[in-house]
C-alpha cells in the first residue's frame, strides 16, 4: 500500500502538486536519504511552501556539503544575515 501511496505522490509533484513533492522529502528524509530529501524540498520551496523551509533547515544539518554547492536562496535560512 506505501509503494501505491508513494507512486500517486509522484505523479502528482510531477504535474505540480507541491503537498506531494514535500511529502516525497518527509519519505526519503525518513528513509535516511537525505540528499534526496533535501532535493525534494528544494523544489517545493522555490514553489512558495514555507513547511518545506523548515524541513530544509533540519535537513541541512544531517547533509554535509560546501557552502559553495549549497543554492544562493538557501544561504539566507541556514546564517541569517546582519543588517
Amino acid at each position: 500500500e506505501k509503494s501505491r501511496g508513494i507512486h500517486h505522490w509522484q505523479q502528482a509533484a510531477m504535474k505540480g502538486h507541491i503537498h506531494s513533492r514535500h511529502n516525497l522529502g518527509v519519505d526519503e528524509y525518513n528513509n535516511g536519504h537525505y540528499e534526496v530529501a533535501l532535493q525534494h524540498y528544494m523544489i517545493s520551496a522555490k514553489i512558495g511552501y514555507v513547511y518545506s523551509l523548515n524541513a530544509i533547515k533540519e535537513c541541512s544539518r544531517k547533509v554535509t556539503r560546501p557552502r559553495s554547492n549549497t543554492p544562493r536562496h538557501c544561504w539566507d535560512i541556514e546564517t541569517p544575515r546582519k543588517r
